[in-house]
C-alpha cells in the first residue's frame, strides 16, 4: 500500500485510471479514423477539414465517456483500496478487453454501414427473428470471420502486454507531503473531471446520439458515436419497438377486409394502397408553394378564451383571423415521432417508431411527398433538430423528399443545444432554403424550442409574462415554459410576414402533438388533447370555410392539402378526408376523439358527459379499426392476409 493521506493516495491510483481513460478514448478515436478511411467511398459529398474538426470534436465527448465507463470500476475500488497491486492487474484486463471489443466493434460496424449505410442501429436485432443456423451460415460465407478472428486474439494478446509493459512505468501522481487543504481540493477537482467525462459534457447537457448530427455531413454524423455507443442506443429502441404487437390487438377477427369497410375503403382493391383511393374534386387556383410547419408542442388552449389573455399565442391568433382555424383538431400521437408516421406517410399512429420499421425503407404511397410529387411539387423538410435523432434524415428521405435539412448544414456550431437550432434560425433558413425557388414546392418545417429544458432566454426576446385575467386560475406560470411557446409564436408569426411577400402560399399551421404543461391543475379533455389546424396566405381560397361541425386530426392534413391542389379527377390514397369538404365531422387522435359535440378520451369517457356510452364505444371502434389498419401497412406491408 501507498504511503501517505487517504485523499493522496485516492489520487494516485486515480492518476494510473487517467492514463487507462487516455488508452480508451486514443482508441476510439483511431477507431474513428479507421471507419472514414475504410468508408471513404461512402461519402457522397467531400470532406472538408471544418467538418472533420466538428466530427472528431464532438466525438471526443463520446469517446470520454466510453473511456471513463470502462475505468469506472477501478476509480470507485481507488477509493476504498488506494495503491492495492490487484488494481493495476484489473486495469490491464479492462484496457486489453476495451482494445479487443472496440476492435471487432469496429471492423463490424465498417461491415454493416457498407451494407445498411449506418452504424449498429434498430435492423441489427431484426435478426433475431430469422433462421439462426441460415444466418449464421450466411455470415460465415460472406464475411471475413475466421481472420476476424485471428485479429481478435493478436488484439487481445498484443494490448495485454503493451499495457503490462507500459502502465507501470508511466509516472504517476505523488502528493504525499501535501496538506489537508490542497488534497481537498485536487481530489474534488478530480471527482469533477470523472463525473464531467462520463456524462460527456461539462455542461447541462449529457451527450447522446441524438445530437450528434453537428456537421452539414450526413454519413460523417454517422461515425461520430462509437460503435459501442450506436449498439447499446439500438438495443435500447429495440427493447421499446422490437414486440410490434399483433394486429388482433385492434381488429380481434384478422379480419382487415371488413374493416376496410366499416371505415368507407373499397375491400375489393387489389391491396390496402389501393382500398382508400380518392379522386379529387379538382382546385380553383391550385397555391405555388406549399408550407407545412408543425410547432413543437403547439397546443390549442393558449388561442382559446379565457388563455387568449395571455398572449402566448397572439401571432397564431392573428393568422387565424387573415385564414382560418379548426380548434376541433387532434394530433395523431403524443410524441413527435408518432405523429409524424401520420403527417409523413399518411397512416395512422399505431404507436410503432416508424423510422426504424423496415416497411419504411420505401415510400408509402399514402405519403405527403410522393402525392405531391405526383403534382409536380418539389418535396423539401426543414428540421431544426440533427438528423440523427431517430434516423429521422433517412427515414424521412426514404419516404420521398427531395431535400432533407437539419440543424448541421442549416448552422454550425450548434452541438451543445439539447434539440439544435432555436426557432428563429430554423425559420430564418427555411426562408433562404424557398427564397429565389420558382419550382412548386412542398416544405415542411419541424421546430423544437419549446421543448424542456427550455433553455432560450426569452425574457431577453422580450417575453413579459401578462397577469391572468379574472377568473381564471393559474396553478403553473413558469414564465421560462411559457415563454417559449410565446416564443415559438413570435418567430411563426415573423416567418409569415415573410411569406406574405410571396405570390401563392399556402401555410398550413399545427402542433407536433399536444403540450404535456397546463397552467391550470386539472385541464379538460379539450385542454389535454386538441392541437390546432391554421390555414393561411394568399393560396388559400377564401370562398371554402370549414363547416360548423367539422372537426379532425394529423390523418386528414394531407388530403386537405391535396384537394386545395390537384386537378379533378386526381387520384391518391388517403386514410383521411378533406376538412374542408361536408361529411368531416369525427376527429381520431390517439386514444381520443373529437366531434362537435366534443372531446372525449377513451381511458376517462367520464370527463365528457356529452357522450353517451355507446357513442364512446363506436369512436373507439373506428379508432381500432384505423390502428389496426395502420399496424398491418407498417410491419406487414400492403398484401392482405
Amino acid at each position: 500500500m501507498t504511503d501517505g493521506p487517504w485523499a493522496a493516495r485516492v489520487l494516485r491510483s486515480w492518476s494510473a485510471d487517467a492514463w487507462l481513460i487516455l488508452w480508451g478514448a486514443g482508441l476510439s478515436i483511431l477507431g474513428r479514423v479507421a471507419m472514414i478511411l475504410a468508408l471513404r467511398d461512402q461519402f457522397t459529398t467531400a470532406l472538408t477539414w471544418d467538418d472533420l474538426a466538428q466530427a472528431f470534436s464532438f466525438g471526443l465527448r463520446f469517446d470520454a465517456r466510453q473511456a471513463v465507463m470502462v475505468a469506472l470500476p477501478t476509480l470507485v475500488a481507488g477509493l476504498i483500496w488506494p495503491g492495492h497491486r490487484i488494481l493495476d492487474r484489473v486495469r490491464i484486463a479492462l484496457g486489453a478487453a476495451l482494445a479487443t471489443v472496440l476492435m471487432i466493434a469496429t471492423v463490424c460496424s465498417v461491415y454493416y454501414f457498407h451494407e445498411y449505410q449506418d452504424q449498429f442501429n434498430h435492423f441489427v436485432f431484426l435478426g433475431m427473428h430469422e433462421d439462426q443456423q441460415a444466418l449464421l451460415g450466411t455470415i460465415w460465407k460472406a464475411y471475413p470471420v475466421g481472420w476476424l478472428a485471428v485479429g481478435t486474439v493478436v488484439m487481445a494478446m498484443g494490448s495485454t502486454l503493451l499495457l503490462r509493459w507500459a502502465l507501470p512505468r508511466l509516472p504517476r501522481l505523488n502528493l504525499a507531503g501535501w496538506r489537508v487543504a490542497p488534497l481537498a481540493g485536487v481530489l474534488l477537482l478530480a471527482i469533477g473531471l470523472v463525473v464531467f467525462g462520463a456524462r460527456g459534457s461539462a455542461g447541462r447537457l449529457v451527450v447522446s446520439i441524438k445530437s450528434a448530427g453537428v456537421t452539414g455531413n450526413d454519413t460523417l454524423n454517422k461515425l461520430i458515436p462509437p460503435p459501442l455507443d450506436c449498439l447499446r442506443y439500438a438495443w435500447s429502441l429495440w427493447k421499446k419497438t422490437g414486440s410490434t404487437g399483433d394486429v388482433a390487438t385492434w381488429i380481434p377477427d384478422r379480419d382487415l377486409k371488413t374493416a376496410v369497410a366499416r371505415l368507407g375503403g373499397d375491400p375489393t382493391a387489389p391491396d390496402l394502397d389501393h382500398a382508400f383511393l380518392r379522386q379529387a374534386a379538382g382546385a380553383k387556383a391550385p397555391p405555388k408553394h406549399v408550407v407545412v410547419v408543425l410547432m413543437e408542442s403547439y397546443s390549442g388552449w393558449p388561442l382559446w378564451a379565457p388563455y387568449d389573455a395571455l398572449g402566448l399565442a397572439d401571432q397564431g391568433a392573428r393568422l387565424s383571423r387573415e385564414g382560418q382555424r379548426l380548434d376541433r383538431f387532434l394530433s395523431a400521437g403524443p410524441g413527435t415521432i408518432y405523429s409524424l408516421c401520420t403527417l409523413i406517410m399518411g397512416l395512422p399512429d399505431a404507436g410503432l417508431m416508424a423510422s426504424y420499421m423496415p416497411q419504411a425503407t420505401q415510400p408509402i404511397p399514402s405519403g405527403v411527398a410522393p402525392i405531391f410529387h405526383r403534382l409536380g411539387y418539389r418535396t423539401r423538410f426543414v428540421y431544426s433538430g440533427f438528423l440523427t435523432w431517430l434516423r429521422i434524415g433517412d427515414w424521412v428521405r426514404a419516404q420521398g423528399f427531395d431535400e432533407v435539412h437539419g440543424a448541421g448544414d442549416l448552422a454550425r456550431g450548434l452541438g451543445g443545444q439539447e434539440w439544435g437550432l432555436p426557432d428563429e434560425a430554423l425559420f430564418e433558413a427555411s426562408q433562404r432554403l424557398m427564397d429565389g425557388d420558382d419550382r412548386p414546392t412542398l416544405t415542411v418545417i419541424l421546430t423544437t424550442s419549446n421543448h424542456p429544458p427550455y433553455s432560450i432566454d426569452v425574457t431577453a426576446q422580450g417575453y413579459v409574462p401578462r397577469p391572468p385575467p379574472a377568473g381564471l386560475t393559474v396553478e403553473d406560470d413558469d414564465p421560462r415554459i411559457l415563454g417559449h411557446f410565446w416564443y415559438g409564436d413570435r418567430c411563426l408569426g415573423r416567418f409569415a410576414d415573410h411569406l406574405r411577400q410571396r405570390p401563392g402560399v399556402l401555410m398550413a399551421v399545427t402542433g407536433d402533438h399536444y403540450g404535456r404543461r397546463f397552467i391550470n391543475g386539472h385541464p379538460n379533455p379539450a385542454e389535454r388533447t386538441a392541437v390546432p389546424l391554421i390555414l393561411w396566405g394568399s393560396g388559400l381560397d377564401p370562398t371554402l370555410r370549414f363547416a360548423p361541425d367539422t372537426s379532425g386530426s394529423h390523418l386528414d392534413l394531407t388530403a386537405t392539402l391535396v384537394e386545395r391542389c390537384a386537378p379533378a379527377g386526381f387520384s391518391y390514397a388517403s386514410f383521411g378526408r378533406d376538412l374542408l369538404s361536408p361529411g368531416a365531422t369525427l376527429g381520431l387522435g390517439r386514444h381520443s376523439a373529437v366531434t362537435a359535440a366534443g372531446f372525449v378520451e377513451f381511458a376517462a369517457p367520464r370527463d365528457s358527459p356529452q357522450f353517451t356510452a355507446e357513442e364512446v364505444a363506436a369512436f373507439r371502434k373506428r379508432y381500432d379499426d384505423l390502428l389496426g389498419l395502420g399496424w398491418w401497412r407498417l410491419i406487414k406491408g400492403p398484401g392482405w392476409p
